[in-house]
């Protein structure tokens, strides 16, 4: 998955949104790890 987002990057720079790809890959590393995502929101608060 973030291979096709570093291909996006090197292929068209200029539409590449950083934050949307920052986004993307927490959005997938929560999905993946699940407790550790809820154990950070709660050290967080």
């Amino acid at each position: 998955m973030i291979e096709e987002l570093w291909l996006g990057l090197l292929i068209n720079p200029r539409d590449f949104d950083r934050e949307t790809a920052k986004q993307t890959c927490r959005l997938f590393l929560v999905s993946v790890f699940p407790a550790e995502s809820a154990d950070r929101e709660r050290s967080a608060a």
